[in-house]
């Protein structure tokens, strides 16, 4: 019977590696053939290991070795990331089973001994403790690196209220196991606390569901608000070239007059005329970067810059195939521009306002440097680490936001602070 229950340790061990590594790693390197060797491997050294937990000084290196070589077969990541990791895991797991052992062995008035002997003592220890450790990851989960959700308290109290009732619910199991003498009984008992387990797995499941679904939500928000950006972009395209059509038209018949002018000798008629048409021709603020979406970003934020900043250097120029998603892009630079343009309207004198943006291809990487003045008296800009703006397209999402989509691309970002200059620096993988 202890077997089975070793082995039932082993399975939930291996859901609990594959949940941790997925969120904090991701990237995959083995055919699916792969990972189903590896997983069944896995559970046959680990049933191994509990069997011979007894009398085996050994098995905790075995366990540890297991972890690494688990990690280093199926994910692809620097072994250094990946052993601290599978660390993680292998402290978490040893102090869970020694914190339900003690409490169990405690609460019951018994030795380890006989928890170990005893086959639904050690049922029970061993779900709590996976339950717990599973517990563990699944919060870390929630305030993983690369996706932070603001988890409502209230959300998140009934999340805990799950995991707790199902622990006094397995020990009272425990007791009625551990008083009544039916080989019955103590099988039903066995497969209703695996069945509460499984209702807490099933529940943490369906929680990140919804939690995946609130992100979809707000990537599909970004998206619609970037496509009104492009939409506006496109309109004025087309108004553009309108105008352009009514230009050529106009400059046709300014040619013909001007030429009947200096034939008659009316020099002033001339130089009073083309005055005339300078004064009608507008200032062509029209950007092009490369990529339709960041010059549709570029474009909406481009008149707000020149009144408040006279002051600005903007030049960006995208490779036609980049990897980075079009939506993270407008994400940083939005931010970015953001931010820089807030801080430029914290200094009174205009003339002292300066903003520069250089976007550029080098090395197969993607360089972004924004350059701007800062008020001398505050010690960080507006937006470096939260911002105060609720409305402002990709604003909001902050400074983490921005190192975790630099992140997501092995890329860098960096900042320059000094008494009157404020300097971002990203670098990003092409």
């Amino acid at each position: 019977m202890k077997i089975f229950v070793d082995v039932l340790g082993s399975v939930i061990e291996v859901m609990v590696l594959i949940y941790f590594f997925n969120r904090v790693i991701g990237q995959q390197r083995s055919s699916k053939t792969v990972k189903i060797i590896v997983n069944l491997l896995y559970i046959i050294l680990f049933t191994a290991t509990s069997t011979l937990a007894l009398s085996s000084n050994v098995v905790p290196v075995v366990a540890f070795s297991a972890i690494i070589m688990y990690s280093i077969i199926l994910y692809d990541a620097k072994i250094i990331k990946k052993t601290l990791y599978s660390l993680m895991i292998f402290v978490f797991g040893i102090l869970s089973e020694i914190i339900v052992g003690a409490t169990v062995c405690a609460i019951n008035n018994i030795s380890v001994e006989s928890s170990q002997t005893n086959v639904y003592f050690y049922l029970q220890a061993m779900l709590i403790s996976k339950l717990l450790l599973f517990f563990l990851f699944r919060i870390i989960g929630l305030f993983e690196f690369n996706n932070k959700i603001e988890v409502n308290i209230k959300s998140l109290i009934a999340v805990l209220v799950i995991p707790i009732a199902s622990i006094v619910i397995i020990y009272y199991f425990a007791m009625i196991a551990y008083k009544t003498e039916s080989v019955v009984s103590t099988a039903v008992l066995m497969i209703v606390t695996i069945l509460t387990i499984l209702s807490n797995i099933a529940t943490f499941y369906l929680l990140e569901r919804q939690i995946k679904l609130q992100k979809t939500e707000e990537t599909l928000c970004n998206l619609e608000k970037q496509y009104k950006l492009q939409a506006d972009y496109y309109t004025e395209l087309k108004q553009n070239m309108v105008l352009s059509n009514k230009n050529t038209h106009d400059i046709k018949n300014f040619v013909i007059a001007i030429s009947s002018y200096v034939d008659n000798k009316k020099y002033d008629m001339v130089k009073s005329k083309i005055e005339e048409f300078y004064e009608k021709i507008p200032n062509s603020n029209k950007v092009e970067t490369g990529n339709d979406a960041v010059s549709a970003l570029v474009q909406s934020k481009l008149k707000d810059i020149n009144e408040e900043i006279p002051n600005n250097n903007i030049s960006i120029i995208i490779p036609g195939k980049i990897k980075i998603d079009e939506i993270d892009l407008c994400i940083l630079i939005g931010n970015a521009v953001d931010n820089a343009v807030e801080a430029c309207k914290k200094i009174e004198e205009t003339e002292n306002r300066m903003l520069e943006i250089k976007i550029f291809p080098v090395n197969g990487q993607l360089s972004m440097l924004f350059t701007n003045s800062k008020n001398s008296m505050e010690k960080k800009p507006p937006g470096l680490f939260k911002t105060t703006k609720a409305d402002s397209f990709m604003h909001g999402f902050g400074i983490e936001n921005m190192r975790n989509i630099c992140r997501k691309y092995d890329g860098n970002i960096s900042f320059d602070i000094s008494a009157n200059r404020f300097i971002l620096s990203i670098l990003l993988p092409n």
